[in-house]
């Protein structure tokens, strides 16, 4: 079985003015604005859900990995799962960071106040990077570093990397790369268990489309809450919706 999740409350979503000011003020908003952190509510959030979401579960249940996003709201709730599950399981669930994962942004408005980012080549217009969404701050090696390597899978190769994610020219690329990477991930998956893939809301919307071979607007589809997401199994190592989750 495989849950994909949603992050839980991010720190510009908090209802606390001065939480919200702090991130605001912080240095990580200077250098990367939409790499947000969880909230204080948002870590609560991410271990109490994960509870609901696997409260059929039992001690006999087993766990593979638990996939994630680079950015740092997504790394954040995987540890609060990471945490839940080995308190209630008695299993430590390894973190893999894969960069296929991570959510992209083209901001079309500063794209054209920048026209040092558009290049003509072989006759065609070529739109660069803004800056590095995934920047080196993400680098799965400072990650490691930041929240203890014992918590990671450190042997993992991520199926994408930093450099490739964030060389990618338009938001079809990236499409692409996430349906590519989940295709990947459930190769890789151990069926016999249970395996948790943290990412972004835009994600879960993008796979349950997929799956379903036909694409909803975002305006008439599932609203995937903090922490909730899809219910998936694979079959003939393909994937299949069992669920949506609202924890």
């Amino acid at each position: 079985m495989i849950y994909l999740l949603r992050h839980a409350e991010r720190i510009d979503q908090s209802k606390n003015l001065k939480e919200k000011e702090s991130w605001n003020n912080s240095k990580r908003y200077k250098n990367n604005l939409y790499d947000m952190p969880l909230s204080l509510n948002g870590i609560t959030q991410a271990y109490l859900n994960i509870k609901k979401i696997l409260k059929d579960y039992n001690s006999n249940s087993k766990f593979d990995f638990i996939y994630s996003s680079p950015m740092t709201r997504c790394i954040q709730t995987s540890l609060q799962f990471q945490k839940y599950i080995f308190e209630n399981f008695k299993q430590f669930v390894l973190i893999r960071i894969e960069y296929g994962l991570a959510i992209h942004l083209f901001k079309e408005n500063e794209i054209f106040l920048l026209g040092s980012n558009i290049k003509l080549v072989n006759n065609k217009f070529i739109v660069t990077k803004i800056f590095e969404f995934v920047d080196k701050y993400l680098d799965k090696n400072k990650i490691y570093k930041r929240y203890g390597e014992k918590r990671f899978d450190i042997n993992y190769k991520s199926i994408y990397s930093r450099e490739e994610i964030n060389n990618e020219q338009t938001y079809t690329d990236s499409i692409c790369s996430r349906i590519n990477t989940i295709n990947k991930l459930i190769l890789l998956i151990d069926k016999t268990k249970l395996t948790i893939i943290c990412a972004h809301c835009e994600t879960c919307h993008l796979i349950f489309n997929f799956i379903n071979k036909k694409w909803i607007s975002s305006r008439k589809s599932i609203t995937y809450t903090h922490v909730g997401g899809l219910k998936l199994d694979v079959k003939f190592n393909k994937l299949v919706f069992i669920d949506t989750i609202t924890p």
